[in-house]
């Protein structure tokens, strides 16, 4: 399976797949930004957490799956948020909150595959619309769960959806292999030597010992400073 925007026409006997002309400039991974203890949860279960969009901030998003759930009939619908975008002080900054922020960093390839594993859990890069650009050409019932207002464009979100049977399912886990883990991130504002501990707990996890473990420095970064003082050192040069 291969990662791409598409668009789902589901009637009750098929599903048509249909790719959209334009791809997001994706980055070779796809990213769960959330907080610390669920990357550690994640990590020792070998699950990954889908939640209710009853608890997004975007109630307009939250309103367009619950319209989707009802045509689809589902008990519960659970989604997790990822994105494909290469990392900016934004997605740090909105998806996490300040120093309990971290990142798993999915491999792509063998998330495709761990995704064409699981037929139940539906997976789709969101689309992102004008209010003009929807009523123009308004999304089908299948369409409804992955289009979100343009504003939120900067997210490049890949979408994870499972449909449950029952009412008022509010959490769902899936398995996942370890070996799809690329590495784990930590936020930009973590200081230095919690890093280093916290990086300890998670590499002492079973199966983990070899993760690598990073710590973002968007805000902070020894080699981009330098760049400055090599500016410096060479005006002084030629002075």
């Amino acid at each position: 399976m291969s990662l791409h925007p598409v668009f789902l026409d589901v009637t009750p006997c098929n599903i048509t797949v249909h790719k959209r002309n334009r791809e997001p400039k994706m980055d070779k991974s796809i990213k769960r930004y959330t907080e610390l203890p669920y990357v550690l949860q994640a990590l020792c279960s070998r699950e990954l957490t889908l939640l209710s969009p009853g608890s997004w901030d975007d109630k307009n998003d939250a309103f367009f799956v619950e319209e989707y759930r009802k045509k689809a009939n589902h008990g519960s619908i659970v989604a997790t948020c990822l994105s494909a975008a290469n990392p900016t002080y934004h997605h740090w900054k909105l998806f996490t909150h300040g120093a309990s922020g971290a990142a798993l960093y999915f491999k792509r390839r063998e998330f495709e595959d761990w995704l064409e594993a699981h037929p139940k859990l539906e997976g789709q890069f969101v689309v992102y619309r004008t209010e003009d650009k929807l009523r123009e050409h308004p999304p089908s019932i299948a369409e409804l769960p992955y289009v979100k207002r343009w504003a939120y464009r900067a997210e490049e979100e890949f979408r994870l959806l499972l449909g449950c049977a029952n009412r008022n399912v509010k959490v769902q886990s899936v398995e996942f292999d370890l070996g799809m883990v690329e590495q784990v991130v930590l936020n930009p504002w973590l200081p230095k030597p919690t890093f280093q501990a916290v990086k300890k707990v998670i590499q002492s996890i079973d199966g983990c010992s070899e993760l690598p473990v990073l710590r973002a420095t968007m805000v902070q970064s020894d080699s981009w400073q330098k760049l400055a003082l090599h500016v410096v050192a060479e005006d002084r040069g030629t002075a």
